[in-house]
């Protein structure tokens, strides 16, 4: 069984690293070789940070000995996957991908301090949610970045073929505070 199955089989449903590596694993369609330097080097792709590559060669390492390791796979095949982010009408000016980490982490981390789930649609659009994340931070991201972003941490846009997303947002989440300008 290639790694990524046996990942899911036997993390899939404890805890810690191991477990949230196997969630993401489950997750994301990867199609490439299943050799420890193809999976590495795309974990590196994705933009996964140290932690995440400890873990993985923790867990390859666990999986060169596993006898349960050439058993058969108990997952069907994936079909062919439809990516959840850089797919959109501007993303050839970047992804969330081409951020360097550094600008990546404080734009999730914006995300999660500054905005809050709501019931209803937002007035405020990605294009305009890009702008306040530029005020508070003074990191530029592109529409499409931060698209990416929001559907990385939860956010569902009402129409995802819209230029500019809408979102269901609280209306006072942190961001939107007049006193912030």
């Amino acid at each position: 069984m290639n790694f990524y199955d046996w990942m899911i089989q036997t993390h899939h449903d404890g805890t810690g690293p191991a477990s949230h590596l196997a969630a993401d694993m489950e997750a994301d369609f990867y199609t490439g070789p299943y050799t420890h330097q193809a999976i590495l080097a795309h974990l590196h792709e994705c933009g996964a940070i140290d932690a995440c590559i400890e873990t993985f060669e923790e867990c390859w390492r666990e999986y060169l000995t596993s006898p349960t390791r050439n058993r058969r796979s108990k997952r069907r095949p994936l079909k062919a996957p439809r990516p959840l982010i850089g797919r959109w009408e501007d993303s050839n000016q970047g992804t969330f991908l081409t951020l360097d980490k550094e600008r990546q982490q404080a734009l999730m981390e914006w995300i999660r301090t500054d905005l809050t789930h709501g019931r209803d649609w937002c007035s405020k659009t990605s294009y305009g949610l890009k702008h306040l994340f530029e005020r508070d931070t003074g990191h530029y991201v592109t529409n499409a970045q931060f698209k990416d972003a929001m559907i990385i941490a939860g956010y569902q846009p009402k129409n995802i073929k819209a230029l500019n997303h809408c979102y269901r947002l609280h209306p006072l989440s942190p961001a939107f505070n007049p006193e912030r300008r």
